[in-house]
């Protein structure tokens, strides 16, 4: 991976990444492994969702990385039925079983 990976600008906070790493179908330690893997290669945003059930795993492997956690982009996605004022509030933990992962707007 390169050393640069182009970012879009978002208000009030660090560039996105436009390059990230997807876990869809990904559990256990192979997700683990993976997420490790991908931020020993450089990546620095990695896509997952309460749906793939892998948030914990995703969540671990950030913070044993060693890689500052200001560094690294996380998406996820919220299921419909979910606390819509839990969606409302920037920067409030999400009921994950991992605390890497809190949810940014």
């Amino acid at each position: 991976m390169t050393e640069t990976v182009p970012t879009v600008p978002l208000d009030g906070g660090p560039g996105m990444p436009l390059l990230g790493f997807g876990t869809w179908l990904m559990n256990g330690s192979e997700c683990y492994e993976a997420v490790r893997t991908a931020l020993d290669a450089g990546y620095r945003h990695l896509d997952t969702a309460a749906l793939y059930r892998n948030e914990a795993e995703v969540g671990r492997a950030l913070r044993d990385s060693g890689v500052d956690r200001d560094e690294v982009f996380v998406t996820t996605k919220l299921p419909p039925a979910d606390d819509v004022a839990r969606r409302r509030h920037a920067r409030q933990p999400l009921p994950l079983r991992s605390p890497a992962l809190t949810l940014t707007r």
